[in-house]
């Protein structure tokens, strides 16, 4: 299990959310008050880190690493290879929230920083570093969007290319929802920062791939929060039993 920030799990994975995973949820409106409270947190846990790097540098010790404390853990990244790609097993939610902020945050600074973040996600090459490829409508979605800049949902519905299928997609309505949200939040979150993003979040990533422990970590993982479905609790079975033809 590696420790990674959000930095170099883009630089090194190319990840796909696969088909047999939940919708995006969220950004919708029942669990609006759920990521209002994630990014909350997440400046809270960002500016204890900020305060904590101020504090060595007025001492004279700008030298010493950042302690085990500082920054913020994600928790959790499961995923399993198929070919050059990671199809995420767990994590969804919170690593498409990242994406969405980056991208936000991103063409909040303009139309430079808007390349740098396309440029640094591989947006529109053979192996970008995040993907709803097997979801060929909210893919479609998502490269429309980070082509074009916009950041609200009432902006983006009135683009050309906004489709009407686009407004009964669930996934697409809560990325929506979520936009707004950042929208009206993130001027009351300072340490939400592109660069924060990037350096100071990780995840604890695991490749179930690389235990014969698959099904179980995955069971054991999502025994908190909401119950399994029972297509959810049969997914890791069928995994299991693929061998290498995951996909």
């Amino acid at each position: 299990m590696d420790k990674l920030n959000i930095d170099a799990l883009i630089r090194k994975y190319s990840f796909v959310v696969p088909e047999i995973q939940r919708e995006y949820v969220w950004g919708s409106s029942a669990n609006r008050q759920v990521l209002g409270e994630f990014l909350e947190d997440l400046n809270l846990k960002l500016s204890a880190g900020e305060v904590a790097e101020l504090r060595r540098s007025e001492g004279g010790n700008s030298h010493l690493k950042p302690s085990a404390d500082e920054g913020h853990s994600l928790g959790f990244l499961y995923s399993y290879q198929s070919g050059n790609e990671q199809y995420l097993i767990d994590g969804q939610q919170r690593y498409t929230t990242l994406l969405l902020l980056l991208y936000f945050l991103s063409a909040r600074r303009g139309a430079q920083e808007l390349e740098a973040f396309r440029q640094r996600y591989r947006i529109g090459t053979r192996l970008p570093a995040f993907s709803y490829r097997v979801r060929s409508l909210t893919e479609q979605f998502m490269a429309d969007l980070l082509k074009s800049g916009k950041t609200t949902s009432k902006d983006i519905k009135d683009q050309k290319w906004f489709r009407s299928e686009y407004q009964g997609d669930t996934t697409i309505k809560a990325m929506l929802g979520a936009l707004d949200l950042f929208d009206g939040k993130l001027g009351s979150c300072p340490a939400i920062t592109v660069e924060n993003l990037l350096y100071k979040v990780y995840f604890w990533y695991f490749d179930v791939d690389r235990t014969s422990q698959g099904e179980e970590l995955y069971i054991t993982m999502n025994s908190r929060g909401e119950k399994l479905t029972n297509s959810e609790q049969l997914k890791p079975r069928l995994l299991k039993n693929m061998g290498s033809d995951k996909e």
